[in-house]
């Protein structure tokens, strides 16, 4: 896999309304790193549906996450044979 090509976003506009942001991602970059999310972000759903599947690739681990952080580990989205 490549890397996913860089998108920078603007933080305020996306919290007070993401979805021309979104859209903006799926026409120009549907996967891509937003390092404002410190993440990878994928907004097609066939791609979702893909790669949300290949845990080689994307960890449900989030040692450091919100969630994790505030709830502790989400047993609804473990990897492998804990799922």
């Amino acid at each position: 896999m490549t890397a996913a090509p860089r998108f920078d976003i603007d933080m305020q506009a996306f919290w007070h309304d993401p979805y021309p942001i979104l859209a903006q991602l799926r026409e120009q970059a549907p996967v891509a790193f937003v390092p404002q999310l410190d993440g990878i972000v994928l907004t097609r759903r066939d791609d979702i549906d893909h790669w949300e599947k290949r845990i080689d690739v994307f960890s449900s681990e989030q040692p450091g996450g919100l969630m994790t952080r505030l709830m502790g580990q989400n047993m609804m989205r473990c990897d492998g044979d804990q799922h």
